[in-house]
């Protein structure tokens, strides 16, 4: 399983490929927070 750390770094690669489209900017940014959310409660 890939650690939070390997998530975000996936997360950062997904948001340089497809940065152009501001629709799935949104979307990257909002699994970066839920992920984030997602840590905390662990």
């Amino acid at each position: 399983m890939l650690s939070i750390f390997d998530e975000l770094h996936l997360v950062n690669n997904l948001n340089y490929r497809f940065q152009v489209d501001s629709g799935a900017h949104e979307y990257i940014i909002l699994v970066c927070l839920t992920s984030l959310s997602l840590l905390r409660s662990i």
